[in-house]
């Protein structure tokens, strides 16, 4: 969504020679991510057939929630800070905030997925009592 919205890029502007082997790098990452994300399904679907446990809308979007976040705040320290790669904003004098700003969003969706789905157990726990 950054990337679209201009924001987020993987190559500082007028440097041009690292830009197509970091987009080489960014891509294998997407396509491991969506690799992870069929085989995740997969086993969910796998453990809801085997066992007994009740399906929640709640509980899967917390999940998703966190892990977009968590995934974020990887991204954003390994390429971001680590690496030094990938900015939301590339020499932009504050450039070191927005990132600061990135990891800290990323957080704080791990922080309502997780409450997403603690409240959904709490939910389920008192139903069945």
């Amino acid at each position: 969504m950054l990337a679209s919205l201009g924001l987020h890029h993987g190559y500082v502007p007028g440097e041009f020679s690292g830009r197509a082997e970091n987009a080489g790098h960014a891509g294998r990452i997407h396509l491991a991510v969506w690799i992870l994300t069929v085989l995740g399904v997969a086993r969910l679907f796998s453990a809801a057939r085997t066992r007994k446990s009740p399906w929640s809308g709640q509980t899967s979007l917390g999940a998703m929630i966190a892990g977009s976040g968590g995934f974020n705040r990887g991204e954003g320290l390994d390429d971001g800070q680590l690496l030094g790669i990938d900015q939301v904003l590339p020499g932009h004098p504050s450039q070191l905030l927005f990132d600061l700003l990135f990891l800290a969003f990323g957080g704080l969706l791990v922080l309502l997925g997780v409450a997403f789905v603690r409240m959904a157990s709490r939910r389920r726990n008192a139903s069945n009592v």
